[in-house]
């Protein structure tokens, strides 16, 4: 976890049962699994072996010390296009729709 020293700003990881986010978790950093087949996944060493025969659930998950970090490195990661295609350059107004109750 070299960004919990401040080493380096966002790495990358592979993630098949939270082996980014726990990680991320308990260091104070964040980390998102896309949707499984969103990101390719050549080249990151996960076999049979490693994945008990889950590849298709298996992800290259994007990990920062700042969440607002880790939709710029997901698109990166996916490519501009796909990512307009799945929404992410829309913005998001869920708090705008947000409604608080209190019981006294």
């Amino acid at each position: 976890m070299s960004q919990s020293c401040c080493c380096t700003p966002f790495s990358l990881c592979a993630d098949l049962r939270g082996g980014a986010r726990t990680p991320a978790a308990l260091c104070g950093l964040f980390a998102h699994k896309p949707t499984a087949g969103l990101t390719r996944c050549v080249g990151i060493g996960l076999g049979d072996h490693h994945s008990g025969g889950r590849e298709e659930l298996a992800a290259v998950s994007p990990m920062a010390r700042h969440a607002g970090d880790l939709g710029a490195l997901l698109e990166v990661l996916i490519g501009r296009e796909k990512a307009s295609s799945i929404g992410m350059d829309e913005e998001v107004r869920l708090l705008l729709q947000l409604q608080l109750f209190v019981l006294l």
